[in-house]
Order: C-alpha cells, then structure tokens, then sequence
C-alpha cells in the first residue's frame, strides 16, 4: 500500500429481565444501531464475491505505540485500542464495481491489516444518495454492521464506524443502478485494532479488555440503587492525533468514559461531560463514536450489546487548566437507547459519600463505591485544589477507560468527572475528578467554562435533577388488571398525541401491534387468544417509551 505522507510505528437477570433489557434498548429493531437503518450486505445471503480486491496495510508495532503513549500520559487513565493508518481510496482509485440481476449497482473493496484484532473504518467524505447504503463486513458476512445511510453521517458531512472483529474487512456501498449522483465516498482512515495485552478475544467486544478482578458489574446488587444513573453513562472511542519532537505524525484510538447530562432548560439537549484529556479539541469530537447501554444484562453475566452507537459531536467548551470538556452530539440518544440525562451538582460543599460508573478498559459497565468523603486537593499540575481525591474505593476501582467517567453525590447527582490517579484492584487508592464547582465559571469565556452550557437560562442554580424520558410515560399510562386471563385496560394519563402498542412473547416474536390516538383515554385489550404465559408490552408515543411485564393466567 502506498502512504502518501510517512507516519510513525509502521513497520514491513432472569429470561424475563433479559427480554426487557433487549427490547428497550432495541425497541423494534434489534439489529441496528442509530447511525445505521435496515438492510444487509449482499453476501451474507450469498457466496463471497472472491474477486473483491484486498489492500493489504502495514503491519503494525503494537508494543511501541502503546509504550509511547503511556510515557506521554502516565497517570491518566485512557485505553489505547488501535493505530489510525491514513488512507485515501474511493470510487475513483480503487474497488470494483459489479451490478445485481435486480439492476443494483455495488461498489467493493476489503482491507486486510495483519495481526489486528479488529478493524474500524473512517470516511472523511460521506456524502451519498438517500437510495444508498453502506455496509462493513466481515469476510465470510457473518459479522456486519449497517445499513448506513445519508443519514447516518456528522454534521461535517463525514463517518466513523464501529470495528469488525478480525484482521479483515470488506466495505460494501450499494446503489440503484441507473442513478447519475452515485455519492461521494472517501476511506480516510482504517483502525488496525490493538492486540495488547493478549486476551481471550471471544469473551468480550473487540474495543474490551476483561476490566480487573474487583470491578462489579453495575447490574449486580452494589448497582440496585443506581439504574437509572447507568443509563446516562456511555464509552467513547476517540481518534487522535499528535506530532513528536521528530516532527512525525502519530494517530491512534483510545476508549473514554461520559455522562449524558441534564441542563437547565431541561430540554434533553445532548451534552455529554467528558475529561479534556479524553477530548482535547474539534478533531477527536467530530470523530468520536458514543456507545450507550454496553453493559452485561446480569451480575457477571455474558457480554453486553455495543450495537447502540452514535457518531459525532461538537465541542463546546474544554479546558487543560481543569481537564473538562464538554460536547454536544450531533444525533440525539433515539428513544430505544434508553438513555437518561443525568442531574448535577456545583456545589463547593464535601459529599458524604461517592459512587463512579464508568467503563474500565472499555469493559462492560462498572460500579465503584467510596463510602467517605472525599478530599479537596490539587493534582498533576492541573488548577490548584481543582479536584475531588478518592482516597480508597470499598468497592471496584479505576483504570484505563474509566477516564471522563462521572462521580456521583449521595443525592445521585454528578459533583465530578474522572482525570487520573493510581488505584488499582490489588491497591485501590488514590483516584482524582475534577470538581464541577471548579469547572463551573473559574473562567469567563464560555468555550472554557460549564456555567455557559448548563445553565442557559441564567437561574444560578446550584444543583438540578437528571432527565428521564422513560419515566415521564412511565407516569402517564396505568395498566390493569395485571395478571388476568387476557382483558387488559390500558388508562392513558396526559397524553396528546398517538401512540403505538407492542407485544411480544418472551422468544422476542412480535404477537400483537396496534395504533391509538389521544382521544382513546382507556384502551382496552383483549388477549385471551393468547396462551397463557409471561409477555412483554411496550407502549412508545413517539418521544419516550415504556416497557411493561404483564401476565396472562388460565383462568
């Protein structure tokens, strides 16, 4: 392969719990994620096209990039997951055009990066036809994500896309044939997934590490108070860059953690608070990929769904003096996420007690619980007593991923974010977040400041409470009797608009669908056609949605 510039480090629950878990992420699609829509690749119906051309990359060394970047950030707690090898391919120079019996025109082209884990792609140019989609693939199609759509891009008219497990992709682009617009479609970067350290590579994602033996599964008994707040956290995968004293050029990826929060207008803008050492400027925002919901379904159950993903943001406001930033995404969380925007608090006062969800070594979300408070100091040359000290977790701990990640107060509401430290499973000591009363107005321009972002409305208020779209419908719909033999009423509380019904049994099979308006306060059901037994109802009004267990008994 040719580059055209050198770049650095080339070388030659219960089943029931489940279900209801599954459904409200996915609502009625349980294939796709928000920046992608329905569709398959052609060849996960069909043999591999083996005419498809391959590039072959550079192989990578691995160890001397990640030594690299630990030696630029000893204490911070970042993942490093790939190399970003720059490249630029499109329509023009490279893959291969063919067209179905159905008259559908299909561009190809596969890219194999020896000894990667798993392999991401960026378009720097995404500009295609509503007609089209895109997919990624793996060689044999049993691994896919997309379709991607011209909806599915940032706002910069770009894309970045989660990873294929495997050292092999295939990028599929699929159009009506006859079309004189076939898109614009620019490969600028491919993610040569990190091997480091070796692992078991079936037990988790291909962005994860197995975090280390003290960290608890934020749906194991620690987390029972804290459901809701787990929703507003999510992993970030970050793209970077930085120019040595060499004068190369060194890009990688590597794994923060957020929080989704609320702001005082309480309008569910998606902001999210992350450190500035995570996101530092425009670039790693407008590239950064959001995976909500990465969680395991049980205390130490399986592997958790990275499928809810959204890509791209702006950054708003940051600061190196105080390690903040916050960003805006450009999509907001769609209502199957099932996120929440979390509560906050700037107040200067100590809380009593402490407790961190976050994503260690981009694993399956954690809990770590500090049962004192914590101290006001100073840390690694950032603002003076700028920063909340963990002394010691009683529960869990930080590492490498949990950066970004939010401290919450005894109220359940964010007083912190994470920067760094040195707590580990075996010595769990030592963790430093950055105070939001310190990151609130300490400077007066807004792109350096919280005040500006989370206070639009100028009310000074020193705390607020988080924002929950599932719980407002949660509040406004009662259902009754509940188990019966299959007549059900459905009362309809404050709503004004249409609303869409959904059952399904506990296999995940749609039963029953059906379509009311707001003039229908009560809605009756009547399902004793249905065999007796546990099922699932959603009800969705478009904005907020809820999801209900209801019982269908013999008699």
């Amino acid at each position: 392969m040719e580059i055209n510039k050198p770049y650095y480090l080339l070388k030659g629950l219960n089943r029931v719990s489940l279900l209801i878990t599954i459904l409200i992420l996915f609502g009625n699609n349980l294939g796709f994620a928000q920046v992608s829509f329905s569709g398959r690749p052609s060849f996960t119906e069909e043999v591999f096209p083996v005419d498809i051309p391959i590039i072959t990359l550079p192989g990578v060394d691995e160890i001397g990039l990640q030594n690299l970047i630990e030696k630029r950030e000893p204490y911070l707690k970042t993942l490093p997951v790939a190399l970003d090898i720059p490249v630029a391919f499109n329509f023009e120079n490279s893959g291969q055009w063919s067209e179905t019996e159905q008259g559908i025109e299909v561009w190809r082209i596969g890219f194999y990066s020896p000894g990667a884990r798993s392999i991401a792609v960026t378009f720097s140019s995404f500009e295609i036809p509503p007609e089209a989609r895109l997919f990624l693939c793996s060689p044999d199609g049993g691994k896919w994500i997309g379709a991607f759509t011209n909806r599915s891009g940032g706002r910069n008219g770009n894309l970045s896309t989660s990873d294929i497990p495997g050292d092999t992709i295939i990028i599929e682009y699929k159009i009506q044939g006859g079309l004189v617009d076939k898109g614009t479609l620019e490969i600028g970067m491919i993610s040569h997934g990190l091997n480091l350290p070796i692992m078991e590579s079936s037990s988790k994602d291909s962005l994860a590490q197995p975090s280390g033996f003290c960290n608890v599964d934020i749906n194991c008994s620690f987390g029972d108070d804290w459901q809701i707040e787990k929703r507003s956290v999510c992993r970030i995968l970050v793209h970077k860059y930085d120019t040595l004293i060499t004068g190369d050029t060194i890009r990688w990826s590597e794994i923060c953690s957020g929080v989704l929060v609320n702001n005082t207008r309480n309008d569910r803008r998606p902001l999210v608070l992350t450190a500035n050492h995570c996101i530092r400027n425009a670039y790693e925002a407008e590239f950064a990929v959001f995976y909500f919901g990465y969680e395991s379904p049980w205390c130490d159950g399986p592997d958790g769904t990275n499928k809810n993903s959204l890509f791209g943001s702006a950054l708003l406001a940051t600061s190196d003096r105080i390690d903040f930033s916050i960003i805006e995404l450009d999509q907001s969380p769609p209502l199957s996420y099932n996120t929440y925007f979390a509560g906050w608090n700037r107040s200067s006062a100590t809380p009593s007690n402490t407790v961190c969800i976050h994503h260690p070594k981009g694993d399956v979300k954690k809990i770590s619980i500090d049962n004192d408070p914590p101290l006001i100091l100073s840390y690694s040359g950032f603002d003076e007593n700028a920063f909340w000290l963990i002394q010691k977790w009683e529960v869990g701990t930080t590492e490498p991923g949990s950066s970004g990640s939010p401290l919450f107060d005894p109220n359940h509401y964010v007083t912190g974010l994470l920067s760094g430290g040195s707590a580990t499973c075996i010595n769990p000591v030592t963790d430093y977040f950055y105070r939001l009363s310190e990151a609130w107005d300490n400077y007066p321009d807004s792109i350096n400041q919280l005040k500006y972002w989370l206070d639009p409305n100028g009310l000074g208020q020193i705390s607020i409470p988080g924002n929950d779209p599932v719980r407002v419908l949660q509040n406004s719909i009662n259902i009754y009797p509940n188990p019966n033999s299959g007549d059900f009423s459905l009362e309809l509380k404050d709503l004004n608009k249409q609303i869409y019904i959904r059952m399904y049994d506990l296999s995940g099979k749609l039963v029953f669908a059906s379509k009311k308006h707001y003039y229908e306060r009560t809605v009756y059901l009547t399902m004793s056609w249905l065999r007796a037994g546990v099922y699932i109802l959603q009800v969705n009004d478009g904005s907020s949605i809820l999801t209900r267990k209801i019982v269908i008994t013999n008699e």
